[in-house]
């Protein structure tokens, strides 16, 4: 192959390549510029009433394309790893039966700059169990290519965490507490498992206090605003909280504290951060000094006998 053939060649693709990457990618993205709000709401049910709820859709206006949707009514749980699973969960999943929405709200297109807000009503029976009650509006969103294209589709799910009053069971258990001792390298860490007992959701919280070895003055707290997770009913949830700013190297004292439903748990440790490469020099320091100790006992003259 000639050198002009070549080069001609080498134009042809790299033309292929930005003309597939830029008109592929435009089609992939603006398949998905829906967005909602709020991500989640939670609410609080009196049996035998009504309740009316919004959540509003929005296009971007720096879209490119409009953007069709449909919702669907699902039910949801939480597990321990904090996935969500659109599957019906006991008498949890209930209020899937009380809600209502449109017909007309369930489908539609909105074009770049264009939102819609969309009501739902919520029908609460008399006989509606006490407790948690949790359902999602599932969100589906799909691209504008013609018939006959294959479309792609992207999910997300409008959470609402709902609790019917009544004889509502509070109650949770701190089955573990841990923070490491020792670290290699990373940010020290204090990580819980909590059940939660009772029959409605509710929020663990954690505090982090970090302090130098030989001083009370706080290093690191996050007491002002402490980490919350939700916890779904009859679910055991991990969950962690980090000194984000760790230094590599240092001894501290670490107090972590976790409260929910009443049950508050305290673990106090000192946690040593000794990277590998100084742990090396440590040991290299040892065994030099240990070499040192046996050859310096080894060359010291033996005690000369008394004379008679």
């Amino acid at each position: 192959m000639n050198l002009l053939k070549k080069f001609k060649l080498s134009i042809a693709t790299l033309a292929a390549l930005f003309f597939g990457v830029v008109f592929f990618n435009v089609s992939d993205c603006s398949a998905f510029n829906l967005t909602f709000s709020p991500i989640k709401q939670e609410v609080v049910l009196a049996p035998g009433t009504t309740r009316d709820m919004t959540m509003t859709l929005l296009v971007p206006s720096d879209a490119i394309e409009p953007t069709n949707y449909e919702l669907d009514i699902k039910p949801f749980y939480t597990d321990e790893d904090n996935l969500t699973h659109l599957e019906a969960v006991g008498y949890y999943s209930e209020i899937v039966n009380w809600v209502t929405l449109s017909e007309n709200d369930r489908a539609g297109k909105l074009y770049p700059g264009e939102s819609k807000i969309i009501p739902f009503t919520i029908d609460v029976p008399k006989d509606a169990p006490a407790g948690g009650q949790y359902f999602t509006i599932l969100i589906t969103v799909y691209d504008s290519k013609e018939s006959g294209a294959l479309n792609e589709t992207h999910s997300m799910t409008h959470l609402i965490y709902a609790e019917v009053a009544g004889e509502t069971r509070r109650q949770g258990e701190i089955t573990s507490l841990t923070v490491p001792s020792f670290l290699l390298s990373g940010k020290i860490t204090g990580t819980a498992a909590i059940k939660n007992l009772g029959n409605v959701h509710s929020n663990a919280k954690h505090i982090l206090r970090i302090y130098p070895l030989f001083s009370d003055e706080e290093l690191y707290t996050n007491e002002e605003d402490p980490y919350e997770n939700l916890i779904m009913p009859e679910v055991t949830r991990q969950s962690s909280v980090s000194w984000n700013e760790t230094p590599s190297v240092g001894i501290f004292r670490v107090k972590y504290t976790v409260e929910f439903e009443g049950v508050k748990n305290e673990l106090e440790k000192i946690v040593i951060i000794c990277p590998l490469w100084l742990l090396i020099i440590i040991f290299l320091f040892i065994v030099v000094l240990i070499y040192r100790i046996v050859t310096g006992a080894k060359k010291k003259p033996a005690a000369k006998p008394a004379e008679a």
